[in-house]
């Protein structure tokens, strides 16, 4: 969800089902400072969370002036980076058939479904990749 999208559990549940307003520059804290990279996953058919929120959180941390790139895109996953001075600073990964779970897991419990690629691995390959400037390799 966009930072600060919501202050209480009214606007939480409004924004995951609907989307974030526009962003309030009156908030105490500039998600653009943030300097760690960014990894934030989505299931093209989650219920629960909005799809207008993966770009809009996106967003949310990079400049105004940022690159958007779709690096890759197959029949499960689509992964686009936000980039800003030739250093990749968000990158999302829209994953194709899932809903409001864990994409990859192992089959136990009902929030970390086999299907889909792993997005434990994603995530290690996109954190420890130095340079940012390639998509996760798919496993």
């Amino acid at each position: 969800t966009p930072f600060a999208a919501a202050t209480n559990d009214g606007d939480s549940i409004r924004v995951m089902q609907h989307g974030a307003p526009l962003y309030d520059p009156k908030r105490d804290c500039e998600p653009k400072n943030f300097r760690g990279p960014i990894a934030i996953f989505h299931g093209d058919l989650d219920g629960v969370m909005h799809p207008d929120l993966l770009e809009a959180t996106a967003k949310d941390f990079t400049p105004g002036d940022a690159d958007r790139s779709v690096v890759s895109e197959s029949s499960e996953l689509k992964v686009t980076d936000f980039s800003s001075s030739g250093r990749t600073k968000v990158r999302t990964f829209l994953i194709k058939g899932l809903k409001h779970n864990w994409s990859g897991g192992r089959n136990v419990g009902s929030m970390n479904p086999p299907k889909g690629p792993s997005a434990t691995q994603m995530i290690f390959e996109f954190l420890t990749d130095s340079t940012q400037k390639t998509p996760p390799v798919l496993r």
